[in-house]
């Protein structure tokens, strides 16, 4: 039976199409062949451009993962550049602050610790802990002294100076903390932002670790440059980097634990050098430009101008906290007269006493 006109055309379209489907997959079969040829022999390779060659950059990794059961210890400790801070999240009991103990043996540089607890043994280092009366009036106090400091260094920094040693900033159940101490929020942001060009470290312990509870809920420059560590309470522990989690072996690190650690390493709040030689050997200690032949309480004009409350200088803020602060660990308190004694050589009242007061106020002390 002879086809028809139409029926012969949708033959011819039929066959056309099928043709096309073929010729595509043979062509496309010899592409991936001679790729697989290319790549296997190393064809074309230096023909291709930088851009090329680097292609997208891969996202930030571990910086270090051996097959020690403690390369984690190096990733969190050694490695500022990539982990400056340092959360540790667990319910009560599960080791967060036995762990933390381990770390520092290895954290280098020195170390002040803020609890809101007390019983902790911290490796024989001393705490500052919760006031006898209750209250977290020393708990403040160090908090401003570290808003000081940290401000000291950054100011050193802007002038190419150093900023001295490396400082790691321990805060145990940090929510609490927030709450009682006026400055522990500016302090803490602070050191969350910029605290890795200062060389200054935070190790955060919390009960949930919620970013919200840190207040670092909307601020996630700051949230990035922590890394997580968080325990259950069969004391299993997981790091979180970059989104992905690593489970960890703290045997290592919960045996360092019940070592003593250097006392020696205990953060004490600078005070300004008040003579040329006190200068060369401690560079970092102050942020100003005073002269050496002056004493803290004098008149200091060529002070640099960055204070934390107005018309008291860089050099008499640190100077007053540190009083306070020192005259509170000795005995439990402290007297602002005899604080405006030791800072302003003998002074105690006039307007050496109004900086003392205005300082110590802003310090919720």
């Amino acid at each position: 039976m002879t086809a028809t006109p139409q029926e012969a055309a949708n033959a011819f379209v039929a066959m056309l199409f099928l043709t096309l489907i073929a010729l595509t997959i043979v062509v496309m079969g010899a592409f991936w062949l001679f790729g697989r040829v290319a790549d296997h022999f190393g064809w074309f390779i230096e023909d291709m451009d930088d851009e090329e060659q680097v292609g997208t950059p891969a996202m930030p990794t571990l910086p270090v993962r051996s097959s020690t059961s403690d390369w984690w210890v190096t990733c969190v400790n050694a490695t500022p550049e990539q982990a400056p801070h340092l959360v540790v999240a667990g319910p009560t009991g599960t080791g967060k602050t036995t762990l933390v103990t381990g770390l520092l043996h290895t954290r280098p540089g020195q170390i002040v610790i803020i609890t809101a607890k007390t019983g902790d043994a911290w490796g024989g280092l001393p705490a500052v802990v919760i006031d006898d009366d209750g209250s977290f009036t020393t708990a403040a106090a160090v908090f401003a002294a570290l808003l000081v400091d940290v401000k000291r260094r950054l100011v050193a920094t802007k002038h190419q100076r150093d900023p001295g040693p490396w400082l790691t900033v321990v805060l145990d159940d940090y929510p609490a903390l927030r709450d009682a101490c006026a400055a522990a929020d500016e302090t803490f942001i602070l050191i969350a932002r910029l605290g890795r060009s200062l060389r200054v470290r935070l190790i955060v312990l919390s009960y949930s670790g919620l970013v919200k509870e840190l207040g670092l809920e909307g601020k996630g420059e700051s949230r990035d440059h922590f890394v997580w560590i968080r325990l259950d309470r069969q004391r299993r522990a997981t790091l979180v980097w970059d989104e992905e989690t690593h489970s960890l072996d703290t045997a290592l690190v919960v045996t360092m634990a019940q070592r003593p650690l250097d006392v020696s390493r205990a953060w004490i709040a600078p005070t300004t050098p008040t003579t040329a030689s006190e200068r060369q050997i401690s560079p970092y200690a102050t942020a100003t430009t005073t002269t050496p032949e002056k004493p803290v309480g004098a008149a200091q004009e060529e002070e640099s101008s960055v204070v934390v409350v107005g018309k008291v200088t860089l050099s008499e803020q640190v100077a007053i906290l540190s009083s306070a602060l020192q005259m509170k660990l000795e005995s439990g308190k402290f007297s602002r007269s005899e604080v405006c004694r030791r800072v302003f050589d003998g002074a105690t009242g006039g307007s050496s006493y109004d900086k003392v007061r205005t300082v110590l106020d802003a310090a919720g002390l």
